[in-house]
């Protein structure tokens, strides 16, 4: 058996606003405009992967944003930076929601919210900050900007001590401040497990990403796929 674990966005599909050579619409929003799609290259990958192996999404999406993807994925999928999985059927992998309970108090959590929101009011006004949270439960901080010094404020504020339960992941334009009890890295290692249990199988593991927070699940498969000119290729080439 061969499962590719992946990422999905700047890996399999792109957003339009960054990619004009879309061949194939995967997502739209409420008002049924296109979001995101598929370049041709992005297209055959996906086709060679989802022919030849079996496709994991492990991703920072959430569950309703995940829904709008328009991809037959029909194994589990790893949601919210490996703070939600789903089973095969889409119903939620209750034994990784009670081994994820987080140890960082709700206190703790609304501390650190407050902490990033007057932080980025100062020194980024225009920057959006909310928690995202799955089935009434708060999972992470979500920081988006497209300013430059985005990754620099960051980087200080990994300083502060009420951070230290917490990982913070640079994306292109946003930042996910991540309670140490889940992440990406963690529910592939819980997955490959439970695959292993049900086929029996020596299974071979591919790992797909674009970004430098995806190098940990990656490096727990067997072989991994960069797209061109994405973060890690860029860090990799000395671009980054």
């Amino acid at each position: 058996m061969i499962v590719s674990f992946t990422d999905l966005d700047n890996t399999l599909f792109s957003s339009i606003k960054k990619n004009l050579n879309i061949c194939s619409v995967i997502t739209r929003k409420d008002d049924e405009t296109a979001s995101s799609g598929m370049s041709s290259q992005q297209q055959k990958i996906f086709d060679l992967l989802n022919s030849n192996t079996t496709v994991i999404p492990v991703t920072g999406r959430n569950l309703q944003q995940f829904l709008r993807v328009k991809l037959p994925f029909n194994s589990y999928a790893v949601l919210s930076f490996g703070g939600l999985i789903l089973n095969p059927d889409k119903s939620v992998n209750e034994e990784w929601s009670e081994k994820i309970t987080s140890n960082v108090s709700e206190t703790l959590f609304d501390c650190v919210y407050d902490l990033c929101r007057e932080t980025y009011q100062i020194l980024l006004p225009h920057a959006k900050v909310r928690i995202v949270s799955e089935l009434g439960k708060k999972l992470y901080i979500v920081v988006k900007s497209s300013s430059p010094r985005l990754r620099s404020i960051s980087d200080a504020m990994k300083e502060d001590e009420r951070l230290y339960s917490f990982n913070i992941l640079e994306g292109q334009d946003e930042i996910a401040i991540i309670p140490k009890t889940f992440s990406k890295r963690l529910a592939v290692d819980f997955l490959k497990k439970e695959l292993l249990k049900e086929t029996g199988e020596n299974c071979l593991f591919l790992g797909c990403g674009d970004s430098i927070s995806d190098i940990s699940f990656m490096s727990s498969c067997h072989f991994s796929i960069v797209p061109h000119k994405s973060q890690i290729y860029k860090m990799f080439a000395g671009e980054f």
